[in-house]
């Protein structure tokens, strides 16, 4: 998938229900995006709702989408974003209609780092944003208010977080994690994606999944289009957090078809090892011949990864190789030929429930089987990037040593690694990883919005020093590159690198 293809992701996950309830094919919107983007939102639109309209009208619409607003959409109101809201609500939304708006941060790292801000957008910032919502909520009690952190950016947006699930490590730039230990992520995120519906009662009283609280969403964007998938963290009318994979398109139908097979696969040889693979509780397939996405939804599992559980116990640079071996053979018994052999078999994607192992993730299981060493390879491999900011070894070979493997055996792996990817990827690059948490690219490792300037600092280099005395933000990177990740930190061969 191209980089412009990915801002799409801004609304894609958005189930555009009519106001008071019903089919999206029904729904009414109205679209006021800027030149650059108009037709590939619009493009997306047209296959989901009755019609779309791209000019303020004398007419009223279930949803207002304005994927970034700027000065020009508030100078119609006073330059007044409560003003531009209260309008819509009263004269241009259909009653339950809703108001989605991308905003960018007049706050974000790189803006009060380094000073740039560009002309056009009409810049916001968190606080407003509350103190907003606030206002609106006193004359819209069954209102419904949603706020998104899109990272890496508007423009390019791979995982959407709340205030309820920040930045995690292995996710963002090691900047963004640390503001949300320190709870100001919101505060200096990039962006902005709010959601304002005046009255929500009859999308809260429809039994569809698409109609729950969202939390965090993560995209797969890069692979090719028969294995992207979003994966949302969504929390229900009673407030249970719950797990939705659904293809980005049509296309990934048979590979969200084929999950449950694959569970099943599993379950009879992990039970062995004392490790419950997760079962689906929903699993909508989609018509043969449909546009619509296949869904699959599991219980959300409390608890730590085994992943999380060693590198807490990182100790001054030094991995606790003991408790590493002991996982290991947790997860991989001592068989040198495994069969099935699951390939999203990571520290990462199992999940200690008290004293219960449960495997979340199984997309990629080869029912002929897999060599012992390359399931330990990527175990192995996928922990190291994750927490190399907190080893202190040379390089990932030297991490490798301490579980007996060799040179050869690390670049042998590496290439087959490098082989699956392309077979999962294709061209698409934007991810370093497959089947473990993926970090995002700093919004400088990303090419310019046509029509749209980007200043080219990353958030992790910006915050070299503190925000408001609260602690070093900064650690310097540990260990090597592997051969199949470029210079610029890319996974795979860029276009503009040697």
């Amino acid at each position: 998938m191209s980089f412009s293809k990915l801002q799409s992701n801004l609304i894609e996950w958005i189930s555009f229900f009519p106001g008071e309830g019903g089919l999206e094919k029904d729904s009414k919107v109205l679209l006021l995006a800027e030149k650059d983007s108009q037709e590939l939102f619009e493009k997306l639109l047209r296959k989901r709702v009755k019609s779309i309209s791209l000019r303020l009208e004398e007419d009223r619409f279930d949803y207002i989408i304005i994927p970034l607003l700027t000065k020009r959409h508030l100078m119609l109101f006073q330059g007044s974003l409560e003003e531009m809201l209260r309008t819509f609500l009263e004269k241009w939304l259909l009653p339950g209609g809703e108001v989605i708006l991308g905003m960018e941060n007049e706050n974000a790292l790189e803006r009060i780092s380094t000073g740039y801000y560009e002309k056009e957008p009409a810049y916001q910032s968190y606080d407003a944003l509350k103190m907003l919502e606030e206002s609106l909520k006193k004359d819209y009690p069954k209102a419904r208010a949603s706020l998104y952190f899109p990272m890496p950016s508007l423009d390019y947006p791979i995982h959407f977080y709340t205030e309820k699930r920040l930045p995690k490590e292995g996710e963002e730039s090691y900047g963004y994690v640390a503001l949300g230990k320190k709870g100001v992520f919101p505060q200096f995120a990039p962006s902005f994606l709010y959601r304002f519906r005046g009255d929500a009662t009859a999308i809260l009283s429809m039994k569809d999944v698409h109609s729950e609280e969202v939390e965090y969403i993560k995209y797969n964007s890069s692979r090719k289009p028969e294995y992207a998938l979003k994966t949302e963290i969504l929390r229900d009318k009673e407030g249970v957090k719950k797990v939705l994979k659904e293809g980005i398109g049509a296309e990934a139908n048979a590979h969200i078809d084929s999950l449950p097979k694959k569970r099943k696969l599993l379950s009879e040889s992990f039970a062995q090892r004392k490790i419950q693979v997760l079962e689906e509780e929903g699993f909508w397939r989609a018509y043969a011949g449909s546009q619509s996405p296949s869904s699959i939804l599991y219980p959300f599992v409390k608890g730590k990864s085994i992943g999380e559980i060693l590198g807490d116990l990182i100790s001054q640079g030094k991995a606790p190789v003991k408790e590493i071996q002991e996982a290991l053979h947790l997860l991989l018994g001592e068989e040198s030929f495994i069969k099935p052999a699951n390939l999203d078999l990571l520290f990462e994607n199992v999940i200690m429930d008290g004293e219960q192992a449960v495997l979340i993730d199984c997309e990629w299981v080869k029912e002929e089987g897999e060599e012992r060493l390359f399931l330990l390879y990527r175990i192995l491999h996928y922990w190291y990037e994750e927490y190399k900011d907190k080893l202190k070894y040379k390089d990932e070979e030297s991490f490798f040593r301490l579980f007996s493997i060799n040179k050869p055996e690390l670049l042998s792996c590496e290439r087959k690694e490098a082989i699956f990817q392309e077979e999962v990827h294709g061209e698409g690059q934007e991810e370093k990883c497959l089947g473990s948490p993926t970090k995002s690219y700093e919004s400088g490792k990303f090419p310019k919005a046509e029509g749209r300037n980007r200043p080219t600092t990353g958030a992790d280099s910006i915050f070299a020093g503190r925000v408001e005395g609260k602690g070093d933000f900064r650690k310097e990177r540990a260990g090597g590159k592997s051969p199949y990740q470029c210079a610029c930190g890319q996974f795979g061969k860029c276009d503009s690198c040697p």
